[in-house]
Formats: C-alpha cells, structure tokens, sequence
C-alpha cells in the first residue's frame, strides 16, 4: 500500500509566497496533489479549494480563522507567473477537510 506523501512549503511572508510562485521555480498543477500544505508567517495552511479553471486555490487554517487566496488567468496554460496573493478571515470552512494545525 502506497501513501501520497502532503507537501509542505514554508515562507516567512505572504510577499515571499507570491514571489516564490511567479519566479517560475514551481510548477503549475492539475490537481489538489500540489501545494496541499503551506506555512507562511509561522501558521500552516490546508488546501481549502482550488477551481478547474485555474484561476483560484484557497488555503485556511481552522486554529487562527485565517485563509489565504492565490488568483491567476490560468495557472494551467500560463503558470503562476501573474499570481496574485490575499489573505482574510474565511466567512466558513468546510466540514469534509481536516485541517492541520
């Protein structure tokens, strides 16, 4: 039996993970196997949701009711090269995650 190993990528700022995802070293991804974990600013953030149109992916921490967004055109034709970062309160979080905390 095989176990898909979580990533985990850690920055110290939101400014670092938006520069990270537009220098290009990372690529775009089809599916929710990519980014599933991130740490910015000390706190770790689960893949909330992310569209089929690659235009958004949401992160949220249930522990500090805290939620980061990136936006692009279309991270799989274009890349994250125009990624745009944002961070906010979630008005909810979904019952069917289990968030790391």
């Amino acid at each position: 039996m095989t176990t898909k190993m979580k990533t985990f990528h850690t920055f110290k700022t939101i400014a670092g993970f938006e520069k990270f995802l537009r220098s290009g070293k990372y690529p775009a991804c089809h599916s929710s196997g990519c980014l599933d974990y991130i740490t910015v600013g000390g706190i770790v953030y689960t893949m909330h949701e992310y569209d089929f149109d690659g235009q958004s992916v949401t992160w949220a921490n249930e522990k500090h009711w805290a939620m980061i967004e990136m936006e692009t055109a279309n991270r799989y034709k274009q890349g994250y090269g125009d990624a745009k970062i944002s961070a906010y309160s979630p008005l909810g979080l979904r019952n069917d995650i289990v968030y790391f905390q």
